[in-house]
C-alpha cells in the first residue's frame, strides 16, 4: 500500500489521522481542480458544441462520496455523489442537440457553482471530523 492514498478507502468511520487528513486534503484538492477547469470554460468567448474534455472527480474523491450517497446537501440540492454522477453524464447532456449556446453555458454555470460550494462543504467536513481531536 505505501504512501499511495489514491487506492485508500476512507470509511463511514472516519478517524482523523495523518493519512485520513492527507486524503481529505487531496480531495480538496481534486474538487478545485474541476471548479477550475469549468470556470475556465466560462471564461471563453464561446462554447464549443462538444467539449474535448469532461472534467470529473478523481477516483479517491469518487471513493468519498459514494459513503454520502444518501445524505442530500442543501448547498447543492442533492449529495456529493449525484453531482459526481451528473458529471459523469455530462456529456450526454450538454451535447444534447435540442441545447442552444445559452443553454450549454448555463449548464456549465450550474456544473461551477455547485462544484465550488462543494469545495466549502469538503472544507467544513475536514474541520468537522478533525476540530474535536
Amino acid at each position: 500500500m505505501g504512501n499511495n492514498t489514491s487506492t485508500q478507502k476512507i470509511t463511514n468511520d472516519f478517524v482523523c489521522n495523518a493519512e485520513n487528513f492527507k486524503s481529505l486534503l487531496e480531495i480538496l484538492a481534486d474538487a478545485h481542480d474541476v471548479s477550475l477547469y469549468y470556470a475556465e470554460l466560462l471564461l471563453q468567448d464561446s462554447l464549443p458544441i462538444a467539449l474535448q474534455y469532461y472534467k470529473n472527480y478523481s477516483k479517491l474523491s469518487e471513493v468519498y462520496f459514494n459513503r454520502t450517497r444518501k445524505q442530500k446537501l442543501q448547498d447543492i440540492d442533492m449529495s456529493y455523489h449525484d453531482f459526481y454522477n451528473q458529471l459523469a453524464y455530462l456529456n450526454y447532456m450538454y451535447e444534447a442537440p435540442v441545447n442552444n449556446t445559452a443553454m450549454r453555458r448555463n449548464m456549465i454555470l450550474q456544473i461551477f457553482d455547485k462544484s465550488y460550494k462543494i469545495q466549502k462543504l469538503l472544507i467544513q467536513d475536514i474541520y468537522g471530523y478533525c476540530s474535536n481531536k
